[in-house]
């Protein structure tokens, strides 16, 4: 599947927070960093994804359980 960075772009510009986490800033900039990762790394993108998911998830559940 090819990722049309106008898309991914139009979406994450237009997507609805549902939760608001205390550290909304770092958050979003991680998630920034790992699609620009996933895009522009020739590696295995659905691995890479397999990757960011579990390092963000991780993340997410250390700042929600300090």
């Amino acid at each position: 599947v090819d990722l049309n960075l106008d898309v991914i772009s139009f979406v994450m510009k237009n997507a609805k927070v549902r939760e608001q986490y205390r550290n909304y800033d770092e958050i979003h900039n991680e998630l920034t960093t790992a699609i620009e990762d996933i895009l522009g790394n020739t590696a295995n993108v659905q691995m890479e994804q397999i990757v960011w998911d579990r390092k963000i998830n991780l993340y997410l559940k250390k700042i929600q359980n300090p």
